[in-house]
């Protein structure tokens, strides 16, 4: 997928993804370890955060993350599940499951695996014996995260300066440009919310938007000619 999930996870995919052939190994990277000091993010009101995914305004499924976090560490579990459907056929079916873990602001892992309409997919990152992010997965040959790389579960808007983009369904890397637009009143369950437009123009183009507290509020894009939307609440 790619959340939808190009999702990857990009976003969630409403069509079967070829998987694309491995990437070279890049340079080995240590990264800098978190200390005592390092900032924590702020989770959303009761841990959790949930999404009503939209095809042409008509429901397909949902995207849902819990989070716990326990001193500087945040682990984030992201539940997709989304099924299209024709004259009561299910024509589409895609799930992933992923656990998600960060130290402060950095990401230090994730584990990932996704049924796209029968299609399996997965990708791990871990960090190695001597301290770098590993990344494997059914997308690609394993390597070493660049600096700032971040997976493409979209909740954290670390995302937005992360070039390239770990793709959280194959492993595969992707690059992506953003473009930050103004504030606006987008819809969420029961009414609106103020969020902050931002363009993320890369394999697959979207807008995404995240609120005054810095979480996910409302993302939009185009599969296979359909509108998508992430319906917050």
């Amino acid at each position: 997928m790619q959340a939808g999930s190009d999702g990857a996870i990009s976003p969630p995919g409403l069509g079967r993804r070829a998987l694309a052939a491995g990437t070279a190994a890049l340079a080995m990277v240590r990264p800098v370890r978190a200390g005592a000091g390092q900032a924590v993010r702020p989770l959303p009101p009761g841990n959790a955060i949930a999404f009503r995914i939209l095809r042409d305004g008509a429901e397909v499924g949902t995207h849902r993350i819990a989070f716990a976090q326990r001193g500087t560490t945040t682990v984030a579990r992201v539940a997709i599940d989304i099924a299209v459907s024709f004259a009561w056929v299910t024509v589409y079916r895609l799930t992933q499951r992923a656990t998600e873990t960060w130290e402060g602001d950095r990401f230090i892992g994730i584990e990932s695996h996704t049924d796209d309409n029968g299609t399996a997919a997965w990708m791990r990152a871990a960090p190695d014996a001597d301290g770098a992010l590993r990344v494997s997965g059914s997308g690609t040959a394993p390597y070493a995260a660049p600096p700032g790389a971040v997976p493409s579960t979209y909740w954290n808007p670390a995302i937005l300066r992360a070039a390239p983009v770990i793709s959280s369904q194959d492993g595969r890397l992707t690059e992506q440009r953003i473009r930050t637009g103004a504030l606006e009143e987008v819809p969420c369950a029961g009414g609106t919310v103020r969020a902050r437009r931002h363009e993320v123009l890369g394999e697959r183009d979207m807008e995404i938007w995240y609120d005054l507290d810095d979480q996910w509020a409302y993302m939009r894009f185009r599969r296979d000619g359909s509108l998508i939307t992430y319906l917050r609440g």
